[in-house]
């Protein structure tokens, strides 16, 4: 009922939205995400571009839609609307507005050219399927237009293509008028005085063909006019125009645009990845700090890795980017992006922040659910999930309590104990209130602060066992506990109340958290006493809350909801990864490693600890151990398969301790006519399965020398007691080319058993 009880909202929000002008700046800012629309079954640019190039890699199939389905052919692995008809793409349109809805998106940008391009691209149907969906009143739509399509040929043109100015305006007019009917969909977004929101990307690319130089502006804003007075003339007002390019500001500055917006940005990402808790700090450092006073749609990314079109087009692709969002951290970018256009609110006049990307699944950015594994497919909502409880719990900044949300919420219905709210989290569960022996139920008709209905009376006792007890556990995050409240009454001067908390997190000790001294209540004879938690409890999977109330013996107590608050999933920023510095063979903090100065691989004892067991490498058949010549000593040699039994393999056990793995290295070299060398590093602790838990990189090319690549280890490679197996493969997208490997290296250190006791 709860769900469609949402829907029916965000149904109303939407009409009321479009009925008419803003009369004033709503609270929370409008949430748009971009599509780019490269999943309708077209033959080049789903089957030939996405299936064919960038998501056949196996690895790299989990990021595909949830509508797309696996073949089991090798040679095309993935399928979604092979006979290319509207039906499929309509079906699936109405299940993504449906996503996108229910978790807080206002609006989506669809990337637009016009309805002559579509055959090479088939953007517009999908746009067609939003226009046609029973669903579309659930959500928004604008388009980010392209001017720089006017007059041009074919997918792809050539950069000199030389164009007639005539047919260029010719075009623009009929593109134009393309933009206006779209506007005059009910759904169409608005913003500011019921203006139609536009994004543009390549206007200077139109200007230049209709004959503007570098120092000129003139036809940039004869044609921006143009579609201004038309807007106008078909009522459907003055658009605001968003520029997405990097000359847009001078165009601002002229008053040609209203606003900018880079699309996206991921400038600081590196071939080892940024982690991505870094990316809203690094926008706001590198983007909007240096914008100034113009005006912005703030950037957001659901993700910046595009490391799939890296490996297949190396040349056309950085070797940069930013690691997969953990879970939380998406959520809490939004949150922060949303704050920004709160705080800053004439430099974002629009009110709105703008996500890359729905669906760049290839590309990095995509928030839309993904494929779930055979047989039953059940998507992936990871991303969304992350958003709905980042606009579910996001509150003005100006108003904002800095204790975080209401993870558990305990209120008492008739003769029991509800648990009113668990953060309303999947992944988070809490236990019943235990209630202590002298506690009884009783009516309360009360109405004070959002309580209302019954309440516990409590009898103080005398007794160190007599506590109010729950527990809160999450299994798919970090929680950051902040505070207990307690609503009750019962205490005055002559009679205070003392309201003792003892919490333990995780597998820790009971410790005390703090004393409430109540002395006195408000006109209802309430009062709320709250109980802050150190900052131990920052990074806890779960607590056990233990509540104790002593006063006069048989004092009478009565007690409303108990809330504990805090952070759920919180974004934790990581160390920057640092690269081990080889100073001769001895790497930075390395607790072990092999070297290969002989026709296998051996235990380097000079950097190896002797409290650990360090098993013999082993090597696949196609390694070949080279002696030193001239120009180099010792290695093997590694010619790439990309066949996943190729693997060097190695174990390591602490002897007499624990050991913390923080990091893993190499010293290679690779083959320097070939494109990107990737080595994936897939591990098993205590002879559990293998998974993937890092990735390095290597990305020199100087032929005389080796590239140190190092990785951090996730958290659950430390203080452990028991085996690790790890596996590295090394792949490049064009198997035949060699890489050269010196060294390999764990970095960390080894916990005495005996200290850590």
């Amino acid at each position: 009922m709860r769900g469609v009880t949402r829907i029916i909202i965000l149904m109303v929000a939407g009409l009321i939205l479009c009925a008419g002008a803003q009369a004033e700046r709503r609270e929370r800012p409008l949430f748009g995400v971009i599509r780019w629309d490269m999943y309708s079954g077209h033959p080049y640019t789903t089957y030939f571009q996405e299936f064919g190039q960038f998501l056949s890699p196996e690895r790299y199939q989990w990021r595909a839609p949830f509508f797309v389905r696996k073949t089991g052919d090798p040679a095309k692995p993935l399928a979604f609307n092979p006979d290319y008809v509207q039906e499929p793409i309509q079906k699936a349109m109405d299940q993504e507005i449906i996503f996108a809805s229910s978790c807080g998106v206002d609006y989506w940008v669809f990337n637009y050219e016009c309805k002559r391009k579509d055959p090479d691209t088939g953007c517009y149907r999908t746009i067609k399927a939003y226009l046609n969906s029973p669903n579309k009143g659930l959500i928004n739509f604008c388009i980010t237009g392209q001017p720089s399509v006017a007059a041009t040929k074919g997918y792809w043109e050539p950069a000199d293509t030389k164009h007639d100015p005539a047919e260029v305006l010719q075009d623009w007019k009929i593109i134009v008028s393309e933009y206006v009917e779209l506007m005059k969909e009910p759904t169409y977004q608005r913003v500011l005085d019921n203006r139609p929101l536009l994004y543009l990307l390549g206007i200077d690319q139109l200007a230049a063909r209709l004959g503007d130089s570098d120092n000129s502006t003139t036809h940039a804003r004869e044609s921006i006019q143009y579609l201004r007075d038309q807007c106008q003339a078909a009522g459907v007002g003055n658009p605001y125009i968003v520029s997405m390019m990097l000359n847009g500001t001078s165009y601002l500055k002229e008053g040609i645009i209203d606003a900018i917006n880079p699309y996206h940005y991921r400038d600081r990402g590196t071939p080892q990845g940024r982690p991505y808790s870094f990316l809203w700090q690094d926008i706001q450092d590198d983007y909007l700090a240096k914008t100034g006073d113009k005006k912005v749609v703030p950037p957001l990314m659901s993700g910046a890795n595009w490391e799939p079109r890296v490996l297949a087009m190396p040349k056309d692709f950085p070797d940069w980017y930013y690691d997969e969002p953990e879970p939380g951290e998406l959520g809490q970018h939004l949150s922060s992006g949303l704050d920004y256009v709160a705080t800053h609110p004439e430099k974002c006049e629009a009110n709105t922040a703008l996500m890359y990307a729905w669906n760049e699944h290839s590309e990095g950015g995509f928030f839309c659910p993904t494929m779930g594994n055979p047989p039953d497919y059940k998507p992936v909502t990871n991303h969304i999930d992350d958003a709905s409880r980042a606009i579910k719990n996001w509150t003005a900044p100006a108003s904002r309590k800095t204790d975080g949300v209401v993870l558990a919420n305990y209120a008492f219905g008739d003769r029991e104990t509800t648990l009113a709210s668990i953060a309303d989290e999947p992944g988070y569960t809490a236990s019943s209130l235990t209630l202590p022996k002298f506690a009884y139920y009783v009516p309360e008709n009360h109405e004070v602060e959002g309580r209302l209905g019954n309440a516990v009376l409590y009898n103080v006792r005398q007794s160190a066992g007599d506590v109010f007890k729950f527990e809160v556990k999450s299994k798919s995050g970090k929680m950051d506990i902040r505070v207990l409240e307690v609503a009750l009454k019962g205490a005055s001067k002559e009679s205070p109340i003392d309201l003792t908390v003892k919490a333990k997190a995780n597998k820790g000790a009971l410790q005390n958290i703090g004393v409430a001294h109540v002395v006195d209540s408000d006109n209802y004879g309430w009062t709320v006493s709250s109980i802050k938690f150190p900052s131990a409890f920052g990074k806890t999977n779960n607590i056990s809350v233990e509540i104790s109330i002593s006063g006069k013996q048989g004092q009478a107590v009565i007690i409303d909801d108990i809330r504990l608050r805090g952070l759920v999933n919180p974004s934790f920023r990581p160390p920057i990864r640092t690269k081990c510095t080889f100073k001769g063979a001895r790497p930075i903090k390395a607790v072990a490693g092999y070297s290969f100065e002989s026709d296998k691989p051996i235990v380097d004892t000079k950097i190896t600890s002797s409290k650990l067991s360090l098993r013999p490498m082993i090597s696949p058949k196609s390694a070949q151990f080279l002696p030193a010549d001239k120009n180099d000593g010792r290695r093997v040699r590694f010619v790439v398969t990309n066949k996943p039994e190729d693997y060097f393999e190695f174990s390591v056990k602490p002897i007499n301790g624990k050991l913390n793995l923080s990091g893993m290295g190499m010293l290679l070299h690779r083959d320097p006519d070939s494109p990107h060398i990737a080595v994936f590093v897939l591990a098993s602790i205590g002879g559990g399965e293998f998974k993937e838990v890092t990735r390095l990189y290597c990305s020199n090319l100087d032929v005389k020398n080796y590239q140190e690549a190092a990785a951090d280890l996730p958290g659950e490679f430390a203080n452990l007691d028991k085996e690790v197996t790890f596996r590295f493969r090394v792949e490049c997208r064009v198997p035949g080319y060699w890489v050269d490997i010196r060294k390999v290296w764990l970095g960390s250190s080894v916990i005495d058993q005996k200290a850590s006791r």
